[in-house]
């Protein structure tokens, strides 16, 4: 349960992002408390729906939710680096908080078509709106350009 302090945080912080990121591809930032220190996380907003962001830990997940994000998605392959945190443990707290959340990974070389395929299926089932995250937040970037490219070539 968030405490009092945390949602009033939260609001302001939402109010905040909800003003500076009405337009596609614009950069956003918050703060949020992280393993007790505070730190700032920036998102970048790739469609009405859709936010990307580096890293993410179990620790963020009460803030994303009361920013609004009814889902994450991990696009960053468990055990990339010692230090990350694996995506049962995001998918836990994200169940915690009642949001939804999804392992699509993508390796550093770029996604496979069944990949794309996977993500453009994720993002017509999951509730909106969608955080995505990798290790920079550029793996969750390329990927939805991908496929919103691919998307389009065929359609």
């Amino acid at each position: 349960m968030l405490s009092a302090l945390t949602v009033k945080t939260a609001r302001s912080v939402l109010r905040r992002f909800q003003h500076s990121s009405s337009r596609s591809g614009h950069a956003c930032s918050w703060q949020s408390q992280r393993r007790d220190r505070e730190t700032a996380m920036e998102t970048t907003r790739l469609s009405k729906d859709f936010c990307v962001t580096a890293q993410i830990s179990t620790d963020d997940l009460p803030l994303i939710h009361a920013l609004g994000f009814r889902s994450v998605m991990c696009n960053r392959p468990d055990g990339e680096t010692q230090d990350q945190q694996l995506f049962a443990a995001i998918a836990q707290a994200a169940d915690n908080v009642e949001m939804v959340s999804c392992y699509l990974p993508v390796p550093r070389e770029g996604p496979s078509p069944e990949t794309i395929s996977s993500f453009l299926e994720a993002l017509d089932t999951l509730p909106k709106p969608i955080l995505a995250y990798c290790a920079s937040g550029e793996r969750s970037k390329r990927l939805f350009e991908k496929a919103h490219s691919e998307k389009s070539d065929t359609t």
